[in-house]
């Protein structure tokens, strides 16, 4: 079912896909893995269709060594917006960094895993629908697993699972706020975006995430994605 999304702001999405993919255990990008004759990274662009008509475009940060392969991907796969491939830096931060320098002014900005390709319309929608009225916004899951703090291979404690959640992407920010952090806070060690924002002191609000919004990290995860699209 398409959506019917009204909105009245423009929106900026990066896509982080500069990791080489060290733990996916192949020499094949997992970002350019097929599945159901698109790859990965297609997949995850696609999630965002829907939002043609409030997208000023995508910057999808790649590997150097990729970015002539990825960039003629990307123009063969006739998306419906304007996608811009820039070479990421050594790390996750330096290259959403550098994707959001190649970002043109909006007033939203959408930060999101080039390997989450099943995040669903109702979460994106959720997401900027919290952004109407927030400046920072992640969605997150509750951790099920029981949690231990580890020191030199034996149980040093144990973590409360209620004070604990898993983040998410696509993270939405107010495009003037993130700016305001990477001028402030940037680091190089930052795991996310969220993190610098609230170094400014600034409140990052959450939303409901998803069990099914899974990140491809291996093979595994890979397979899980393969069920959700019903190919075995």
């Amino acid at each position: 079912m398409k959506s019917q999304l009204i909105y009245n702001k423009t929106i900026g999405i990066i896509i982080t896909c500069a990791g080489t993919g060290s733990r996916y255990d192949s020499n094949e990008l997992k970002q350019l893995v097929c599945v159901n004759g698109l790859s990965i990274l297609a997949h995850t662009c696609k999630c965002f269709f829907f939002l043609e008509k409030f997208v000023s475009e995508i910057i999808v940060t790649v590997p150097f060594s990729k970015k002539n392969e990825i960039e003629k991907h990307m123009k063969d796969s006739n998306f419906p917006f304007k996608v811009k491939v820039i070479v990421g830096g050594a790390s996750r931060a330096e290259s959403v960094k550098l994707g959001f320098e190649a970002l043109r002014p909006v007033d939203v900005v959408l930060i999101h895993d080039g390997v989450r390709p099943n995040v669903s319309t109702a979460l994106i929608e959720n997401l900027l629908g919290a952004l109407e009225t927030r400046d920072a916004v992640v969605p997150v899951t509750s951790v099920s697993d029981t949690l231990k703090t580890i020191s030199k291979g034996i149980i040093s404690g144990s973590v409360n699972r209620e004070e604990v959640m898993a983040v998410q992407t696509p993270q939405g920010f107010n495009y003037s706020l993130l700016k305001k952090a990477y001028q402030s806070s940037f680091s190089e060690n930052a795991t996310d975006e969220s993190s610098l924002v609230q170094k400014l002191g600034a409140p990052v609000h959450t939303i409901q995430g998803e069990t099914s919004n899974i990140k491809i990290t291996t093979k595994v995860d890979l397979s899980l994605f393969k069920l959700f699209l019903g190919e075995c």
